[in-house]
């Protein structure tokens, strides 16, 4: 089994799932009633929590190069 990641947004994935080009996709938004009609086939939806957090911060005098 063969997977493809593309970070390609949230309306890029309904568009994919909705054309049927992809087999599952993530987004941040839960899709609307009119875009789950929209679907060719059976589908599945599951909600998370929350999206991702990033904190952000200065360090004084921290002359390094961070790496991520």
């Amino acid at each position: 089994m063969k997977f493809n990641y593309q970070s390609i947004g949230s309306g890029g994935g309904i568009k994919q799932i909705t054309a049927g080009t992809v087999d599952f996709g993530a987004t941040d938004a839960p899709m609307t009633e009119e875009e789950m009609k929209a679907l060719k086939g059976p589908s599945s939806t599951s909600r998370r929590p929350s999206g991702a957090v990033v904190l952000v911060y200065n360090l004084d005098k921290v002359e390094a190069d961070l790496k991520n």
